[in-house]
């Protein structure tokens, strides 16, 4: 008689699943600009000079920060920056167009018209203010795809710690990252990332929905590949395209996005100013954007780099991470050495924060110290500012992205905790 013996199938761990926010401060260190920083780049191109040598971009900002610095709680909370001036020269379309079907002018331009044009002591025409929109964001991607196209050359040590940290990280995980930056710093790191466009540089809305393998990079907000194209029917299909590709900006020969509420937003290849979430409805950011709840609920881990908890329709999204089981978030962030920890930090930053994940932000101590540190010591140290709640596991690293690609043993000890 013969025996057949029967060994056990070995079954392989279904790995980890890491979602990955990246904000403007995971780029800094690759000499991206940062909000600041664009908003003196746009502050000097003096694109469009008006009456008495004034030139437009400027005198609206200072107009907002005048107005902000009279108000007593405004001064203390508020400070403009580039996106909210876009959205100024956005909303300016709706008072001067005679065509405009927003209800609110119904109120406002009786009494205000006349007095609001006195007050800014300008004159602006009915089509300069979305003119120079257009032209701002068209120069801003310029700067952004140059400063892509060096970083091989310029950043090579940070980029190569980059591709050594996202190398680690996809030996564990599964990883899917979604970007709110235009550049394409972990793209250039990790070039096998799926994006959703495929190798004609056409987008596919039904892979992208239909996709059960990680492994991707989404640019929710936009980025320095996409390039609008007349495709069919489409005037402003967006494309892939190489960095080196001749890139049509157009500004002028674009048809503006009209909204029920009536008012008109740039067709872009990039999401910036305020109404974002109204921007998000064309291809591919829908799609994007739509599978975001996914995503959300599929992750074993988060991992969020230099993002400021800004934008509301990310932070609705974010806020699904404690709803259906327990599961780590690390924010990797730089704290200046002034700066209070989070235990102890009273700013939009961290209001946002906790009104987004689930935390409480006088249960932070230090990890290995187990009490209450400065942000200096933080960073000296090279610890992370942790919750002792078991039930929400929150940390926060204080020493910048660059330091973490320094030491990416300390991240991946971070996330097995």
């Amino acid at each position: 008689m013969c025996f057949i013996e029967f060994k056990p199938m070995k079954f392989m761990k279904k790995r980890e699943k890491i979602l990955i926010i990246i904000g403007a401060g995971a780029s800094v260190d690759f000499g991206m600009p940062s909000t600041n920083d664009i908003s003196e780049i746009l502050r000097n191109l003096h694109l469009y000079k008006i009456k008495d040598n004034i030139d437009l971009y400027n005198e609206i900002e200072n107009k907002v920060t005048e107005y902000y610095n009279s108000s007593h709680k405004a001064k203390l909370i508020k400070k403009t920056n580039y996106e909210e001036v876009l959205y100024v020269l956005y909303y300016l379309d709706t008072l001067y167009d005679p065509n405009n079907i927003n209800p609110m002018l119904a109120l406002i331009r009786p009494f205000n018209e006349e007095s609001f044009i006195k007050n800014l002591k300008i004159t602006i025409s009915q089509y300069s203010s979305s003119e120079l929109s257009n032209l701002l964001i068209d120069e801003l991607l310029k700067v952004f795809r140059d400063k892509c196209r060096n970083i091989q050359t310029k950043y090579t040590n940070e980029l190569n710690k980059l591709k050594d940290l996202l190398l680690k990280l996809s030996d564990k995980y599964e990883i899917g990252i979604i970007s709110l930056n235009y550049d394409d710093i972990f793209y250039q790191a990790k070039p096998d990332l799926f994006t959703g466009f495929n190798s004609s540089g056409e987008f596919s809305p039904i892979e992208t929905i239909n996709r059960k393998e990680w492994n991707f990079i989404y640019n929710i907000h936009g980025s320095v590949h996409f390039n609008m194209e007349e495709s069919g029917n489409e005037l402003h299909k967006i494309f892939w395209r190489d960095l080196n590709y001749k890139y049509s900006g157009n500004s002028f020969g674009r048809n503006l996005i009209n909204t029920t509420e009536g008012i008109a937003l740039p067709n872009s290849v990039i999401i910036t100013g305020y109404e974002k979430a109204i921007q998000l409805q064309r291809m591919p950011f829908r799609t994007y954007y739509s599978v975001l709840d996914r995503l959300i609920f599929e992750a074993d881990k988060f991992l969020i780099i230099g993002y400021g908890f800004a934008d509301f329709h990310i932070n609705n999204a974010l806020n699904l991470m404690n709803e259906n089981r327990k599961r780590n978030v690390l924010i990797i962030d730089y704290s200046d050495d002034s700066q209070d920890p989070i235990a102890m930090r009273n700013n939009n930053f961290t209001y946002n924060l906790f009104k987004t994940i689930t935390a409480n932000g006088y249960e932070f101590v230090g990890r290995n110290s187990d009490y209450r540190l400065s942000a200096e010591e933080f960073k000296k140290n090279k610890e992370f500012e942790v919750s002792k709640n078991p039930d929400y596991p929150l940390s926060f690293w204080h020493n910048g992205f660059k330091e973490i690609c320094n030491n990416p043993k300390l991240l991946l000890n971070e996330l097995k905790l």
